[in-house]
């Protein structure tokens, strides 16, 4: 089972082996509208992860129900995804590396699009 997070929040995870994934349940509740998931590791300084990747599956991951799929729109390597929910629907957050590392990172879920400064 997933553990179960609620929009508008940010937590810390790590992946912590060579193929790990990790995977979150969001709560949404009855309203309808799009959130944005970041996720946040070495190359914004939030945490050890060099390329982490996001991939988003409504109610299930098994379901195959693919909403969404990133690994470079953040800063530098952090990856960045949207999708519309849809009132009382569940959002599968994956979680992976896309280079084959380990480390730790950040996700953060929020109703206001992300603005990311590369600092170049």
């Amino acid at each position: 089972n997933a553990p179960s997070v609620d929009r508008g929040t940010s937590f810390r995870s790590a992946i912590d082996a060579p193929g790990d994934v990790d995977v979150f349940r969001v709560n949404t509740t009855g309203d309808s509208r799009t959130l944005y998931f970041t996720v946040e590791g070495a190359d914004s300084g939030n945490g050890a992860l060099s390329d982490p990747q996001v991939t988003l599956f409504l109610n299930d991951p098994a379901s195959g129900n693919l909403r969404a799929f990133d690994y470079d729109s953040g800063i530098w390597r952090d990856a960045s995804a949207s999708t519309f929910v849809s009132a009382f629907n569940a959002i599968f957050v994956q979680v992976e590396s896309a280079d084959g590392g380990t480390g730790s990172y950040r996700v953060t879920i929020d109703r206001t699009e992300p603005v990311f400064d590369d600092l170049v």
